[in-house]
Formats: C-alpha cells, sequence, structure tokens
C-alpha cells in the first residue's frame, strides 16, 4: 500500500533530520511524495517536512515551492 510505503520513507527522513542529515531526509521525503498516497494529511507532512529540510540547506526556493507559493 501506498501510505504504508510514504509513512515509512516519512520516518526515514525524521530520522535522518535529527541528526541534522538534511540532504538525506529530503530524499527520503521524496521517496515518500512518489508512492502517491491518498492521504492528503500525509503528504502535505511530507512537503512541509521536505521544504524544512531545503530551508536549512540554504535551499529557499525548492522550500518555497514545497510550501505552494
Amino acid at each position: 500500500f501506498a501510505s504504508d510505503r510514504a509513512t515509512k520513507y516519512k520516518e526515514e527522513g525524521n530520522r535522518f533530520y535529527e541528526f541534522k542529515k538534511y540532504r538525506n531526509a529530503i530524499i527520503a521525503y521524496t521517496e515518500g511524495i512518489k508512492q502517491r498516497c491518498s492521504d492528503p494529511t500525509l503528504n502535505a507532512v511530507l512537503f512541509c517536512n521536505r521544504a524544512t529540510s531545503n530551508y536549512y540547506l540554504g535551499n529557499y526556493r525548492s522550500a518555497l515551492r514545497d510550501c505552494g507559493l
């Protein structure tokens, strides 16, 4: 199921984020987004988390894009 896989990628990304490994976190969150799960809340969290990781790396345009602006 897509939502199960997306959740696993979110948790993996969160572990990377916790250790300030933002590039790896972005990769994990992106894989979660690629699962195209039907849970809008989970998708929002994945985009928000990826935006935050991009922000901390100074990737401001990518962060803004993930926020839907």
